[in-house]
């Protein structure tokens, strides 16, 4: 930690890392990259979710290995409780993803070549023009070894610039890999409190993409990672670490828990948005005592520490094919039991290719439990120490409403793999209040709407549309405009 001793940022890695490697066993080499957040084989797998013949939770830690989106895929075709429609449905799934990614020997090599059009915010100067990325992924069976790279060549405005890749090592227990990632823990369609699959970091990761079986406990799945933060303001190079564990105690639940820190580096002194007080910058380092408290979950005045709580279900048992899930987050201690985040959602079949969810976000009001403890703000995404808030190139790390305030997503979703079409329908009611992370380019009530599509109308060429608008009671307007086509090779 600069201005500080890299040790302690090497034992908080190690002490988060135990329980997360106790549960881990190694297996049989299977390789597999890592999948984008975005990719459509999670969409798939949480649809499945809802009606029982995937376990509930596989599609909300990512990125997980594209072949272990294959095994979820290869194993829900083979589920007796999926019935004719359902399973002629996942067979067609699963001939889209062999055509995608088809299964490697040897070293395999593919890639993708995107260009396109994107307009961020309506107007060209804020980063409107052409798009290029180029995508290549490099496979080893049966050893496991993978590397990887996505690199965007710039829209008009932007700079070239390395948007994700790394390399590593694949088991059928466990993936490890250093790298720039995005990498999402829990939530929901928006993403999640503790973190989301928005922003990429660099740094080492470690995952379990198929669950351990632990005596007593069910079936166990964690994911690690340690991310160092360049170019952070206000604190030089501050680390940032996630740990997520979940256990399944049964076929139709899922429980986990989520904890994100962001941690050490040097604090050149300021005032915080919500404190007009100045701090002075550090005289001394991270030290072991703050090590012991930051483990403990206690404020030592260097970290901010998210921690969440979930659970999700299917209802498939009772004969509802429907997903629902719930997770309820905390700032730190201080004061945060009376001032918490939720994030809870139904995601219903109607069809094997047809689902609606509705959604339901908030912070501090709308999510508060305990009518009778203080009112006093945890305030969430900002933090006395690390002035930025939580976020990088003002992307927010948490969840994208930004903290406080609170949302309802209605969205409708069309998946048909026979046809390899994909169309995604979601409105939002919103409000963002006091020290949200957008509140000053984007205040108040809002109502937005968003339309993502794609179509492969050849299996070496897709073709994909996002539209977003935002329209704020405050007379502010936001829309943002992608067309993308990609050609496999």
């Amino acid at each position: 930690v600069p201005g500080g001793r890299p040790l302690a940022a090497a034992v908080i890695a190690v002490l988060l890392l135990l329980p997360h490697t106790l549960l881990l066993a190694q297996a049989a080499p299977r390789p597999g990259v890592p999948a984008a957040g975005d990719h459509w084989g999670y969409t798939l797998v949480e649809m499945l979710e809802a009606t029982g013949v995937v376990p509930p939770g596989t599609s909300a830690a990512r990125p997980l290995p594209l072949e272990s989106l294959r095994t979820v895929l290869q194993d829900a075709s083979r589920n007796p409780a999926a019935d004719p429609a359902l399973r002629e449905w996942i067979e067609a799934a699963l001939l889209r993803f062999e055509e995608e990614f088809p299964l490697p020997s040897g070293i395999t090599a593919r890639g993708r070549a995107t260009a396109g059009f994107r307009a961020v915010g309506g107007t060209l100067a804020n980063g409107s023009g052409a798009l290029a990325e180029l995508a290549l992924r490099v496979e080893q069976a049966p050893a496991g070894a993978f590397a990887f790279v996505e690199h965007a060549a710039g829209n008009g405005t932007e700079r070239p610039r390395f948007r994700r890749g790394g390399a590593g090592i694949g088991t059928s227990k466990l993936w490890f890999y250093a790298g720039r990632e995005a990498f999402q823990l829990g939530g929901g369609e928006g993403g999640g409190i503790v973190l989301n699959d928005h922003v990429p970091l660099d740094g080492l990761l470690l995952g379990s993409p198929s669950p351990a079986r632990l005596p007593g406990l069910g079936l166990a799945r964690a994911h690690f990672g340690i991310f160092r933060l360049s170019g952070y303001r206000a604190v030089d190079d501050p680390w940032f670490a996630t740990l997520r564990i979940t256990l399944q105690p049964a076929g139709w639940l899922q429980l986990g828990t989520s904890r994100a820190l962001l941690f050490g580096g040097y604090f050149k002194g300021g005032a915080a948005p919500y404190d007009p007080k100045v701090y002075p910058p550090d005289s001394t380092s991270l030290g072991f005592a703050d090590v012991v408290r930051i483990l403990l979950g206690r404020n030592s005045t260097r970290d901010d520490s998210k921690v969440s709580f979930e659970a999700r279900a299917t209802l498939a048992g009772v004969g509802v094919p429907a997903l629902v899930y719930a997770e309820m987050a905390f700032e730190d201690l201080d004061r945060s039991f009376s001032d918490p985040a939720i994030v809870a959602g139904l995601l219903a079949l109607i069809r094997p290719e047809i689902a609606m969810r509705y959604e339901y976000a908030a912070f501090g009001r709308g999510a508060r439990i305990c009518s009778w403890c203080d009112t006093l703000p945890a305030y969430w995404y900002y933090h006395r120490r690390f002035q930025s808030g939580y976020q990088v190139d003002r992307g927010p790390l948490g969840h994208p409403l930004g903290g406080y305030g609170s949302q309802h997503l209605v969205q409708a979703r069309y998946v048909r793999p026979q046809t390899r079409l994909r169309v995604d329908v979601t409105g939002t009611v919103l409000e963002r209040r006091w020290l949200n992370l957008l509140e000053a380019e984007r205040p108040g009530r809002a109502v937005g709407a968003a339309v993502k599509a794609a179509y492969r109308p050849w299996t070496w060429v897709e073709l994909e549309l996002s539209a977003a608008t935002e329209r704020g009671r405050a007379r502010w307007r936001r829309t943002d405009l992608i067309l993308l086509a990609s050609a496999f090779f």
